[in-house]
């Protein structure tokens, strides 16, 4: 299976989306401004965001599959990328809760580049910590453990809804996505 198949199956939200009606949102355009930065620009896109019942599921999905461009949930990429530079390896922790199920026991560099997880060794510094932990035994072949990431994925993303910088329709989101792992409970 792969993520492009994942993530039609977990879209099914996007018919009760207020951009998916006409009448509320009448040209689809207004998401994605010739120019995000321009003061305003975005503002028809927000407003019709604001009223939408689905902009953390929206805004989620923006967030993992990394949409370069465009308003999702309420947020402009600019916005997007702001909020995930304030928060190192959230990126990377929210795309591994999004293909959990995919992740093999034993994850190698490899792995995470045919995943889009983390692209290239900068981004993976706040992983590391697993894999070189500070008792200084280390994991050899570069590899992490599924349940160590996980975990550590976990414990990040929960410690980052918890906070002010996460959205509130992104945290109710993010809350159901974290419902599927039952097992890791100690870390919610």
């Amino acid at each position: 299976m792969n993520v492009l198949d994942r993530s039609k199956r977990r879209q099914a939200w996007r018919s009760s989306a207020a951009c998916a009606d006409p009448e509320i949102s009448p040209d689809r355009r207004v998401f994605f401004p010739p120019n995000e930065t321009l003061p305003g620009a975005c503002e028809p896109a927000k407003s019709v965001c604001a009223q939408c019942p689905v902009a953390g599921d929206c805004l989620w999905l923006a967030l993992v599959e990394r949409a370069a461009d465009g308003v999702f949930g309420g947020l402009a990429s600019p916005e997007r990328r702001h909020l995930l530079e304030r928060t190192p390896g959230l990126a990377i922790a929210l795309r591994v809760i999004y293909v959990a199920d995919q992740l093999p026991e034993w994850i190698t560099h490899q792995d995470l580049a045919t995943m889009c997880i983390g692209a290239g060794s900068k981004q993976l510094r706040p992983v590391w910590a697993i894999r070189h932990p500070p008792s200084g035994d280390r994991v050899r072949g570069g590899r992490w453990i599924k349940d160590e990431l996980m975990a550590w994925a976990l414990n990040l993303v929960v410690g980052w809804t918890q906070g002010d910088d996460c959205p509130p329709p992104l945290a109710d989101r993010v809350r159901h996505e974290l419902a599927r792992f039952p097992q890791m409970a100690v870390c919610t």
